[in-house]
Protein backbone atom coordinates (compact mmCIF):
# COMPACT_ATOMS: atom_id res chain seq x y z
CA UNK A 1 0.00 0.00 0.00
CA UNK A 2 3.06 2.28 0.18
CA UNK A 3 2.79 3.04 -3.46
CA UNK A 4 -1.19 3.98 -3.28
CA UNK A 5 -0.09 6.78 -0.62
CA UNK A 6 1.55 8.68 -3.07
CA UNK A 7 -0.94 9.45 -4.84
CA UNK A 8 -3.64 10.81 -2.18
CA UNK A 9 -3.01 13.06 1.43
CA UNK A 10 -1.53 11.25 4.60
CA UNK A 11 -5.03 11.88 6.20
CA UNK A 12 -6.70 10.52 3.67
CA UNK A 13 -5.05 7.68 2.89
CA UNK A 14 -4.86 7.14 6.97
CA UNK A 15 -8.83 7.48 6.66
CA UNK A 16 -9.55 5.42 3.97
CA UNK A 17 -7.09 2.88 5.54
CA UNK A 18 -8.90 2.58 8.75
CA UNK A 19 -12.22 2.01 6.48
CA UNK A 20 -11.02 -0.37 4.50
CA UNK A 21 -9.33 -2.29 7.70
CA UNK A 22 -13.29 -1.91 9.66
CA UNK A 23 -15.37 -2.93 6.19
CA UNK A 24 -17.46 -5.93 6.23
CA UNK A 25 -18.73 -7.92 3.17
CA UNK A 26 -19.19 -7.30 0.06
CA UNK A 27 -20.85 -3.79 0.47
CA UNK A 28 -18.47 -2.68 3.22
CA UNK A 29 -15.91 -3.35 0.57
CA UNK A 30 -17.33 -1.63 -2.23
CA UNK A 31 -18.04 1.16 -0.75
CA UNK A 32 -14.28 1.70 0.46
CA UNK A 33 -13.36 1.01 -3.01
CA UNK A 34 -15.46 3.94 -4.70
CA UNK A 35 -14.22 6.01 -2.09
CA UNK A 36 -10.51 5.02 -2.65
CA UNK A 37 -11.33 5.29 -6.25
CA UNK A 38 -13.09 9.11 -6.39
CA UNK A 39 -10.23 9.88 -3.97
CA UNK A 40 -7.91 9.17 -7.06
CA UNK A 41 -5.71 5.75 -6.48
CA UNK A 42 -7.24 3.60 -9.41
CA UNK A 43 -4.65 0.73 -8.22
CA UNK A 44 -5.34 0.23 -4.79
CA UNK A 45 -9.44 0.61 -5.54
CA UNK A 46 -8.78 -1.89 -8.47
CA UNK A 47 -7.13 -4.39 -5.38
CA UNK A 48 -9.99 -3.61 -2.68
CA UNK A 49 -12.39 -4.41 -6.03
CA UNK A 50 -10.75 -7.41 -6.65
CA UNK A 51 -11.21 -8.57 -2.27
CA UNK A 52 -14.90 -7.52 -2.26
CA UNK A 53 -15.12 -9.87 -5.62
CA UNK A 54 -13.98 -12.59 -3.15
CA UNK A 55 -17.00 -11.84 -0.89
CA UNK A 56 -19.37 -11.80 -4.08
CA UNK A 57 -21.55 -15.15 -2.51
CA UNK A 58 -22.42 -13.21 0.85
CA UNK A 59 -24.09 -10.92 -1.42
CA UNK A 60 -27.85 -11.59 -0.96
CA UNK A 61 -29.15 -8.79 -3.28
CA UNK A 62 -28.71 -9.05 -7.20
CA UNK A 63 -28.31 -4.84 -7.33
CA UNK A 64 -25.24 -5.24 -5.45
CA UNK A 65 -23.43 -7.49 -8.01
CA UNK A 66 -24.77 -5.57 -10.50
CA UNK A 67 -23.57 -2.16 -9.42
CA UNK A 68 -20.44 -3.52 -8.29
CA UNK A 69 -20.20 -5.02 -11.87
CA UNK A 70 -20.76 -1.55 -13.44
CA UNK A 71 -18.37 0.04 -11.42
CA UNK A 72 -15.42 -2.28 -11.66
CA UNK A 73 -15.59 -2.38 -15.00
CA UNK A 74 -14.93 1.22 -15.17
CA UNK A 75 -12.41 1.07 -12.56
CA UNK A 76 -10.42 -1.94 -13.98
CA UNK A 77 -10.72 0.16 -17.75
CA UNK A 78 -9.02 3.42 -16.20
CA UNK A 79 -6.52 1.33 -14.53
CA UNK A 80 -5.78 -0.04 -17.68
CA UNK A 81 -5.39 3.04 -19.47
CA UNK A 82 -3.31 4.46 -16.91
CA UNK A 83 -0.49 1.79 -17.53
Amino acid sequence: MIASHNFITTILFNKLKQEEIKAKGFSGLLKVADNVYNAGDNAWAKKIYLKAEHTIKTVPDRYDICQYLEIAHKVFKNFNDTK
